[in-house]
């Protein structure tokens, strides 16, 4: 299953793919993902900048610890995000990745990142 929501819109723009060993998906826009990732990092959550701080490796990145990925997302406190185009998304986004790395733990999955 592909969940494109998070990039309709912006087709043809960069995004960031959460995958699973089972070939499912969520496609977002590197616009939604390098917002949240910076107000994750204003609260001390850096799941989303260890990905993006990896020196020029375009390979899949594997999330070390799926369960430290949730408690990050779990815990991170979306409503202080107070900008324009964004605000809206984040929750839905947060619970749609939340809901993924759930599913991927219950069935014993590994979840990689990857840019497109």
């Amino acid at each position: 299953m592909v969940n494109d929501k998070f990039y309709r819109g912006y087709e043809g723009e960069g995004q960031v793919i959460f995958s699973d060993e089972n070939k499912n998906k969520i496609v977002i826009w590197e616009g939604y993902l390098y917002v949240l990732m910076e107000r994750m990092l204003d609260q001390g959550y850096k799941i989303l900048a260890d990905f993006y701080s990896r020196d020029n490796d375009d390979s899949a990145w594997l999330i070390p610890n799926i369960n430290n990925a949730l408690a990050q997302f779990q815990s991170f406190d979306y409503q202080r995000i107070q900008q324009d185009g964004f605000t809206e998304c984040f929750p839905e986004l947060i619970t749609t990745i939340t809901r993924f790395l759930w599913r991927a733990l219950n069935s014993q999955q590994k979840v990689y990142l990857d840019k497109d």
